[in-house]
């Protein structure tokens, strides 16, 4: 079985109400957006994004970005990036023979929403 599969099966039996666009993989949890973002030319890296944590006006793209760099360094398999007008989080690993997804995915979902908190908690302050 594909690492997709395996994370499409986890994602059904948690009910996040998996949708596949193209091998990837956009689900709900707890009113965030997410996608498993898929590699069929390399079945080990795993890649969660959480999608759309802020719109970000043109007038304060140097703000953001500061903010970014700036929780970027304190955070570990998490990095923030800005996608098309978006702060996205990002969280990816390398998967060992058999990975265990209902450890995995509740972890790197968990290091996600703390860096949603951290660069939160930053804007909040910076405007």
């Amino acid at each position: 079985m594909t690492t997709s599969q395996l994370m499409y099966d986890y994602l059904c039996r948690n009910e996040m109400n998996p949708e596949d666009v193209g091998g990837d993989i956009y689900f709900e949890h707890e009113g965030r957006k997410f996608i498993f973002v898929n590699d069929d030319r390399d079945a080990t890296f795993f890649e969660i994004d959480m999608l759309y944590l802020l719109s970000v006006p043109t007038d304060s793209a140097d703000t953001i970005l500061r903010i970014i760099n700036n929780v970027n360094c304190k955070q570990k398999l998490v990095k923030l990036v800005l996608v098309n007008g978006y702060v996205n989080a990002s969280a990816e690993i390398i998967l060992d023979s058999s990975p265990e997804l209902g450890d995995l995915v509740p972890r790197l979902i968990k290091l996600l929403v703390h860096a949603q908190d951290a660069f939160n908690s930053q804007f909040a302050q910076a405007v």
